[in-house]
């Protein structure tokens, strides 16, 4: 019983000499990875995948099925990985494993178990998540060394400084954002921006014990150079290649600092920051049209989507979705869309991941049609998986990086509040504004912008051009990987190449996601083919 008990980020394994019994035990959300291998005469752990994949008893045979999933960011499956030998412990979950005996699988914490939090006054609220804000960033603080945070100028990572500063007000708290070259021409989405410096400099005037750092490109990223090294460490491809590309200098600096910790903000938007925009279809599916309107005209006010788009969006896609097919035919965007992935259409449709995907969306669309707490409660599913090698990604990089806003004792919490705590008149994260109005200046508080993170992607893409050219030959000539991605696609796309960032802005979903994943995963295949992992 004792993972139910602890607080905080962690892997641990223990063995029972007398019944012969191991138990593997991840913390609540998996910040560290946990994986284990169990055959005739052999059992084997590891907080990193890779290290299972050197011990010759572990057959490296890929389980293609994990792989169709990954490739179409379908995270829903908590068993398995991408190796057929190796399995994982879930996030909040014990595995015990007994020779002769079938291995037995528990959750010590469960979401969903969260009671509903209700107060008589609305500043109650606010007063309890100041106070665990607190409790949840000091528990995060290092005892000895640097305090060193990753900021934007969000609020969540905004938060996690302000309060650090608050918490040790006679220590320097360092803090590094990561910001493109000046004077560079970045073509953002309408509501992004490209540059953190202005918004990092008001919480740097706010408090004068933060030092703050703007960190500049390095040259080639590991994950751009040397992938191998990676794969070799985390036996598995990066999701979200750009923005490791991206991060990657600012966990030099830190180790560069000597930190113990790296606090990041991430994560924050499914707690503190949550926007609340569930509550719409909270509003419809109890009736309350009246409450409905008033919260789709107020957040229409400002000009930028009208209210019928707004419950077409957020009402009708989830609690009536003819309807909104019906209104996206009209608007001249009817008909399925394909989902933005580089696999293969055979692969995915031979392995089950297509039809497993479309269960999934339907699933999606049942849940986030009965209000704010079960799309909370999804969201919370999708990332069981996201951080299955956080630890070892830092090993290879810098200083483990902590998620004090994804703390256990604060998902409860806000778990807990009602839809209406943040999405009031009309402002979507409502309740994290209210709740860090005592430590945030106004410019932090108020932008209503979200930062672009990677705004360089085309140009760190276009200047691999020729590398890139000569792993494209050599997945044309794979077999793995012709069988798994769609590497016809991936030429055209490459013999199409933009003429410059504004040109790879307009087809962002061909270029940053579906060629720049194709060519991470394509690599990580023909590592697997040749034997290098």
């Amino acid at each position: 019983e004792a993972p139910g008990r602890l607080y905080g980020e962690f892997a641990l394994a223990g063995y029972d000499v007398n019944e012969r019994e191991r138990v593997l035990a991840r913390d609540h959300f998996g910040s560290v990875g946990l994986f284990f291998h169990e055959s005739a005469g052999a059992c084997a752990f590891s907080t990193h995948m890779g290290a299972l994949l050197e011990l010759p008893f572990v057959e490296r045979r890929l389980d293609e099925n994990r792989l169709a999933d990954e490739l179409l960011y379908n995270g829903a499956a908590v068993d398995g990985t991408l190796w057929r030998g190796i399995d994982r412990v879930p996030s909040g979950g014990v595995v015990v494993i007994r020779p002769g005996t079938a291995r037995r699988r528990a959750r010590y914490w469960e979401p969903a178990a969260s009671p509903p939090i209700r107060f008589s006054r609305d500043d109650d609220y606010v007063e309890a998540a100041r106070a665990l804000l607190d409790q949840t960033v000091a528990d995060s603080l290092p005892p000895t060394g640097p305090v060193v945070c990753e900021v934007s100028g969000g609020l969540d990572s905004s938060a996690v400084v302000a309060t650090a500063a608050r918490l040790r007000p006679n220590e320097a708290i360092h803090t590094l954002t990561r910001v493109p070259p000046m004077g560079m021409t970045l073509p953002t989405r309408p509501g992004w921006y490209a540059d953190e410096r202005r918004l990092v400099t008001a919480l740097a005037a706010h408090y004068p014990g933060l030092r703050a750092e703007f960190v500049g490109d390095r040259g080639l990223a590991t994950i751009e150079g040397d992938p191998d090294q990676l794969f070799r460490q985390l036996g598995a491809p990066i999701r979200n290649t750009h923005n490791a590309a991206w991060f990657e200098p600012c966990f030099h600096a830190a180790a560069e600092r000597d930190a113990p910790l790296l606090l990041t903000g991430s994560l924050g938007n499914f707690t503190l920051s949550w926007s609340g925009m569930g509550r719409l279809a909270e509003e419809a599916a109890a009736g309350r049209w009246r409450v409905l309107w008033r919260e789709l005209r107020a957040m229409s006010a400002g000009g930028m989507i009208r209210p019928l788009a707004l419950g077409m969006n957020e009402v009708a896609r989830y609690r009536h979705p003819r309807l909104h097919r019906l209104y996206e035919v009209l608007r001249g965007r009817g008909g399925q869309t394909p989902p933005a992935s580089p696999i293969a259409p055979d692969f995915a449709r031979d392995t089950g991941a297509l039809a497993r995907l479309q269960a999934r969306e339907a699933a999606v669309l049942q849940r986030f049609a009965q209000g704010d707490r079960p799309r909370r409660l999804d969201v919370f599913q999708l990332v069981e998986r996201a951080l299955d090698h956080a630890l070892a990604y830092q090993d290879a990089l810098g200083p483990c990086r902590v998620f004090p806003l994804f703390d256990r004792r604060l998902i409860e919490f806000y778990l807990g509040l009602p839809a209406e705590q943040f999405l009031r008149d009309g402002q979507s994260r409502s309740f994290a504004r209210r709740v860090l109005a005592d430590r945030l200046p106004r410019e932090v508080l108020e932008n209503q912008l979200r930062g672009a993170q990677c705004p360089e992607w085309f140009h760190r893409l276009d200047a691999r051009r020729g590398p890139i050219a000569d792993t494209l030959a050599e997945l044309e000539a794979s077999a793995l990987a012709r069988r798994c991605l769609d590497v016809p696609q991936l030429r055209r796309l490459f013999t199409l190449w933009p003429a410059d960032a504004g040109a790879a802005h307009a087809r962002r979903l061909d270029y940053d996601v579906v060629f720049s994943r194709g060519l991470h995963v394509g690599q990580f295949l023909l590592a697997v083919e040749a034997g290098r992992l």
